[in-house]
């Protein structure tokens, strides 16, 4: 089972501050998801007087990580 936190710092599309990865999509054998994946996730707190409640299950995208992404060609992002 997944144990790992997302914490969102500034609100954007979704409006959730924090969430929780149940699973990544397209990959049964995965346990971590990287940059571009997508990943289902619940939410745990949301913005005040935003449409998302808590505890609703939805997909987000990673687009940012705090590890670096590095490429086969030894490039480092």
């Amino acid at each position: 089972s997944f144990e790992y936190w997302v914490t969102i710092t500034k609100p954007n599309n979704n409006e959730a501050q924090e969430l929780m990865c149940i699973g990544v999509i397209g990959a049964s054998n995965r346990r971590y998801a990287h940059i571009g994946d997508v990943i289902v996730v619940m939410i745990k707190e949301a913005v005040p007087n935003t449409p998302l409640e808590k505890s609703k299950v939805i997909r987000a995208v990673i687009v940012c990580t705090l590890k670096e992404l590095k490429r086969d060609n030894r490039m480092i992002i």
